[in-house]
């Protein structure tokens, strides 16, 4: 139930702001969450790829990626993350 309200209230968000970054974001989590690693990986790919400076987007995509056996690929994302942005410690 927590789940069907998050996604109401996501989606509501999301048409006043559709390109907004935590929307990507929070689609991620939410797909994670229900178990589709595939929806997951597609939605960080797609926030990462509109949002390239943001670190949380980079960073989840790169554990998405792991999660699904691209071990190279996270290692490939988590070298960009940190070099793009190499005095940031903020996770998101």
């Amino acid at each position: 139930r927590q789940y069907a309200e998050a996604e109401t209230e996501l989606e509501l968000f999301a048409k006043k702001h559709p390109e907004h970054p935590l929307v990507a974001l929070h689609r991620g989590f939410l797909a994670r969450d229900r178990g589709d690693a595939h929806a997951a990986l597609v939605s960080f790919e797609e926030g990462a790829r509109r949002h390239p400076d943001h670190s949380g987007l980079k960073l989840q995509l790169a554990i998405s990626k792991r999660l699904s056996g691209d071990m190279s690929g996270a290692v490939a994302t988590l070298r960009e993350l940190v070099t793009s942005q190499p005095g940031s410690t903020d996770p998101m």
